[in-house]
């Protein structure tokens, strides 16, 4: 693999600086600000995080792509905001780690994998070819709550990709 299962609040490794797990891969795509374009466009609100790629070892930051959606699952608008970082691994171009984040005031951000779930949602809608947990990362995350980060994903990440690749 080429990339972490995670990304970073800094450019180190290690459990205690962990952010969110990735929960979508981008095959087919030119890169990440391609991803982020298909989406919300790049953001300048989002804290920006961190991941190593490689072969290089590279560390890459991101702010994401971030906009409001309206959540029925949880009966509110929210913000949906996913990190977007280029990699290249076979067709692989891309890999995001998703979440919400409370709309307006920010007081909470988490719930990856319902998050990744509408992320796929748009991406269908707009023509591309989704495979929901396409692939096992090794980054499940039991319901709990990490100070004001609820957290919960399957630790399968969804696959985007161009209908012609």
């Amino acid at each position: 693999m080429s990339f972490y299962n995670y990304d970073f609040q800094s450019e180190r490794v290690g459990l205690d600086n962990v952010d969110w797990p990735v929960s979508l891969v981008f095959a087919g795509f030119g890169g990440a600000g391609e991803v982020r374009g298909l989406f919300f466009g790049g953001t300048p609100y989002g804290n920006e995080m961190k991941m190593q790629v490689w072969p290089a070892g590279t560390w890459l930051g991101d702010r994401g792509t971030k906009g409001v959606v309206y959540s029925p699952t949880f009966n509110a608008y929210l913000y949906l905001h996913m990190r977007v970082y280029e990699v290249r691994a076979g067709e692989i171009t891309a890999v995001g780690t998703t979440h919400y984040d409370q709309f307006p005031v920010e007081s909470w951000s988490g719930y990856t994998s319902l998050a990744s779930g509408d992320f796929l949602a748009m991406a269908g809608r707009r023509g591309l070819r989704v495979r929901a947990d396409e692939l096992f990362l090794l980054n499940a995350e039991g319901f709990s709550f990490e100070e004001n980060h609820p957290r919960l994903h399957t630790g399968y990440a969804g696959l985007v990709s161009r209908v012609d690749t």
